[in-house]
Parts: C-alpha cells; structure tokens; sequence
C-alpha cells in the first residue's frame, strides 16, 4: 500500500503523455464569400458559410444584400428544392459547396450571383447560378423589399476564416504539470509518513519505559 500512490501517479504522468500526443480532429470550416460584381446596384454587403467537410452540412449559409439577411443554410443541406444547385452528381450539401467553391469538373462550367426585384411579389430574389452550358441549377433565396429595390449581378470567390480554437498544451507543458503532481504526491506522502512514524516512535519509547519500570512485565 505503500507504494500505490506514486505508482498512480506515474499511471497518470503516462496517460498524460499520450493523451497530448493526439492528433486533432477536424473542425468546420467558416468561409467569407468576396463578391466581385460586375453590374448594377448596390452590390452584397457581405455573405459567408460554415461547412463541415466530414458530416457534409452547413451550419450557417447567409448573405447581407440592401439591408436584407438571406438565409441559404436549410436549401443549401436540403437538395430538395426546385431546381437545385448540382455539380458533378446528385444534389445536396457537396454538390452545393462545389459548385461555391468552383471546383465543379466541367470545363465549360460559369459560376454567377444575381439579384433582382420582383415586383408582382415585391420580393428581391437572390441566385447562385452554376451553369455547365448544358444545364443551369440555381440556389435561391429570397426577402420582402421592405421599400429597398435594385439588382446586382456579379461572380465570387471563397477566403477561408482562421479558425477560432485553443490551441493545446505543449509536450513539455505537460510533463512539467505531471512532474510536479507526482513531487505533490510525494511530498503528501512524506509528511503523512513523518506523522505515523512520530507516533510509532513515541509509542515504543513509551513500551520501553513501562517495560525498564517493570521488569516483570
């Protein structure tokens, strides 16, 4: 029983170790859409997505557009809508984030945003457009006016954010903390010994006192 603590302590110093020595998990990965328009006004104030590459989904898909929010996130992991946006196969979330990442396989392939107003509906539409020259497929969304009108027209391109993480404990930051938990152990140990053998001393001194005071003990 003695020796059971540092024992532990060791155990934990190696789990430590190779807990540290993980490789990190992939993470998604946020990214602002830079719109370069080429006509009309006024041209989208800003727009970006988060998408994981291992679960195939957006987590967020918005652009900000004369005063309006456009949400793309549940058509973009939906592929159910009319029309949809298809790349280089079926649709759904991948073929969405091809085609907005221009990385679809058609040589012939043309990537655009537009906006219009609706007047019948005083809406204003937003597209992406990915075309192959054979087919066109659109994401689309699409805000009340609320009095703002206009179209902009235009292509894009992605800038991928630097992700927002803590970045882990260095090696040596974790063995220093192990060390000195096992020299904590250590010394908890020592003063708890320095106690019980005190009391043992005290305790055989005192038996050998009664014993010389009576010998026929």
């Amino acid at each position: 029983m003695r020796h059971f603590v540092p024992r532990l302590a060791v155990s934990g110093l190696t789990v430590v170790l190779l807990t540290g020595a993980s490789p990190a998990t992939a993470t998604p990965i946020t990214y602002a859409i830079v719109f370069n328009t080429t006509s009309g006004n006024p041209a989208p104030t800003s727009g970006s997505f988060t998408y994981d590459d291992v679960s195939n989904l957006f987590s967020t898909f918005a652009v900000d557009w004369n005063g309006s929010i456009y949400d793309f996130t549940q058509l973009a992991n939906s592929g159910s809508i009319s029309n949809p946006l298809i790349c280089d196969g079926s649709p759904g979330p991948e073929s969405v984030f091809d085609v907005l990442e221009h990385t679809c396989m058609s040589p012939l392939s043309t990537y655009a945003f537009h906006v219009t107003t609706v007047a019948i509906t005083d809406t204003n539409v937003f597209r992406f457009t990915y075309s192959d020259q054979v087919n066109i497929s659109e994401l689309i969304s699409s805000q009340p006016t609320n009095g703002h009108v206009g179209f902009a027209n235009g292509t894009w391109s992605l800038a991928p954010q630097p992700a927002t993480t803590v970045p882990e404990p260095r090696p040596i930051t974790l063995l220093m903390t192990a060390l000195f938990g096992v020299l904590g152990l250590k010394v908890v140990q020592n003063r708890s010994c320095r106690v019980r053998c005190a009391r043992e001393r005290d305790k055989e001194a005192d038996w050998l006192r009664r014993r010389f005071a009576h010998p026929d003990l």
